[in-house]
């Protein structure tokens, strides 16, 4: 299951919530979100089953295959986001906390 939040984020979770991610649909214009590069996106791991954590959760991701401008809270960008969290290539960069941005 899927839903927009508050308009500013997009929240992906499976129905026991074990897999659990959000992102950031908006990128206003002020910090920290102003030094986020266009390139890439922030996701926010928040349950156990993502895969190539081994059962890490409440970490900010880098995935640098979806730009920010890409991002919208529709059906075809939840299953971008899916495809990218399921893929067993992907590369996992987790952002420290002076790089991540604020849940």
């Amino acid at each position: 299951m899927w839903d927009a939040n508050d308009e500013w984020t997009v929240r992906i979770a499976s129905t026991d919530k074990q897999f659990s991610v959000s992102l950031p649909v908006v990128f206003p214009p002020f910090e920290p979100w102003s030094r986020w590069p266009a390139s890439s996106i922030p996701v926010y791991v928040s349950g156990p089953e993502f895969p190539g954590l081994d059962g890490r959760k409440d970490v900010w991701l880098r995935c640098d295959t979806i730009a920010t401008h890409d991002i919208s809270p529709t059906p075809g960008c939840v299953a971008r986001i899916l495809e990218w969290c399921f893929d067993p290539k992907k590369s996992i960069e987790i952002l420290n906390a002076t790089s991540s941005p604020p849940h």
